[in-house]
Order: C-alpha cells, then sequence, then structure tokens
C-alpha cells in the first residue's frame, strides 16, 4: 500500500533561525493528495542524522546547518512506495533534496537523491561513505512523458469523418474573461519551494512548485 508523508524542512540556513509563514495558500501551491503521516513536531524522534552535523526540529520544522558539507536525515522506517510531499527553504548555491531507496552498501550508502538547487531539480544514483561524504553520483536520465491512452474506436467507426472547411478544426467559442493566472512554479533561490515525490516501484516522479513532472 502506498503511504504520503508530508515534511517541511529547512537545510543549510546557517545558525540563525527565523520563523516564516508557509505559502500553502500564499502563491497558489497544494497538497494534491491527504497524507498519511504530517511532521509537525518538536522532536526528531523516528529519524537519524547521517554524519556529524546536527539536525533540529522545533514547531514542525526540521533544520540543518551543513558547514559546508553533506547533512543527511533518515526515516527509521522503510516504505516501498511511498509519496512525499515537502517545503524546503535553502541560502542560495545549497543543494537540497530528497534521497530515497536509501541502502547500506559496501561503502556506506547508496540511494537515490531528487536534487534540486537554485534553478533545476535533477535525479542521480548516489553513493554516500559511512559518514555522509559524498563518494559517487550518476545522473539520471528521464523515464518518458506522460501519455494519454485513448479508447478504442466504436465498432464500424472506421470511415473517415467528413472535413470541415476550417481545415478539420472545429470552431470553439472564446474563453471566459478573467480567469485567475497559474502561479509560478519556477524554483526561488532563497525561498521555500515545494516538491512533490511520487515512488512507485522503480519509478520517481517528482513535481517542484506544483509544475512539471519529472524522474
Amino acid at each position: 500500500m502506498k503511504r504520503y508523508l508530508l515534511l517541511i524542512l529547512l537545510a543549510g540556513i546557517g545558525t540563525s533561525a527565523f520563523a516564516q509563514e508557509l505559502p500553502w495558500d500564499v502563491n497558489g501551491r497544494g497538497l494534491s493528495f491527504i497524507p498519511d503521516y504530517t511532521f509537525k513536531g518538536s522532536a526528531l524522534t523516528g529519524w537519524a542524522g547521517i554524519g556529524t552535523n546536527k539536525w533540529q526540529a522545533a514547531n514542525g520544522e526540521i533544520k540543518v546547518n551543513p558547514n559546508g558539507g553533506n547533512a543527511v536525515l533518515a526515516s527509521v522506517r522503510s516504505f516501498q512506495d511511498v509519496g512525499v510531499n515537502l517545503l524546503v527553504k535553502a541560502t542560495p548555491g545549497t543543494e537540497a533534496g530528497v534521497l530515497v531507496r536509501l541502502q547500506r552498501s559496501a561503502e556506506g550508502y547508496k540511494g537515490i537523491l531528487v536534487a534540486l538547487t537554485d534553478s533545476d531539480a535533477v535525479s542521480y544514483r548516489i553513493t554516500l561513505a559511512a559518514d555522509g561524504k559524498e563518494l559517487s553520483r550518476e545522473r539520471l536520465r528521464p523515464a518518458g512523458n506522460i501519455i494519454r491512452v485513448a479508447p478504442p474506436a466504436p465498432a464500424g467507426g472506421n470511415e473517415q469523418q467528413p472535413r470541415r472547411n476550417n481545415g478539420g478544426r472545429s470552431n470553439r467559442p472564446a474563453g471566459p474573461a478573467g480567469l485567475l493566472a497559474r502561479p509560478s512554479t519556477a524554483i526561488v533561490p532563497g525561498d521555500w519551494n515545494q516538491m512533490e515525490i511520487i515512488i512507485d516501484f522503480n519509478i520517481i516522479r517528482k513535481f517542484i512548485n506544483d509544475g512539471g513532472d519529472g524522474t
């Protein structure tokens, strides 16, 4: 059964903490599912850090200062198929992300990193040492776009439809005026960005700021 999680993270913000209004309704981004679990606490029970960086939790936010290195926080529970929705805020130039399919290896750990930078979101196959230091990464190619499968044609419906005088296009009425503009889905460096990650068997789909789908 697929599980759904909701997390709010701040990565690489430095040592000073500050309060922020969460942007669920501010910029039009919201959840596409009802989560089975939402992190709201001030303790990291059920989580374990990899390496020496100190993670902190307060008022439903998880914070860390990576001090120029890697900071990894892992759930002590394992999930097979899962959906994760989280808000991430990092200082410009910091790479944040979600490490999924994490396994122990001879070197330390291996898994898939869905990385978020100032301008892009990319997935990598990554290897970490036991202290969380990155040893290698390989960029993963996209698995392809979502394809809509059309229903079969009705029986006996193989005849060609007559062409219209306008080149086969139907005359569509003009759309209503005053529609709301779609919120921007661009990554905003130094501000809150939403990541939604769906893991289904060997397919990982990511949506950034309620925007495009990728793997």
